[in-house]
């Protein structure tokens, strides 16, 4: 699946350090490096694309509430 750019620079800007490894332990099998790799190359299976998107929703959210 093709991660259309506009939602990585979402993804982006709401990134920091651990979000990979915490997406990981969502998706059983999958090594952090997978979704390092998405972000980079901007493809990904659709299964790692559901976990990326519901992982940066639910961070939005709780942003959203402290602004």
């Amino acid at each position: 699946m093709e991660i259309p750019d506009k939602l990585i620079k979402k993804w982006q800007a709401l990134r920091s350090p651990g979000d990979a490894e915490k997406m990981a332990e969502k998706l059983q099998g999958s090594a952090a490096e997978t979704f390092n790799r998405a972000m980079r190359e901007g493809k990904c299976r659709d299964e790692v694309f559901k976990i990326m998107a519901d992982y940066y929703n639910e961070k939005a959210e709780l942003l959203k509430q402290y602004l």
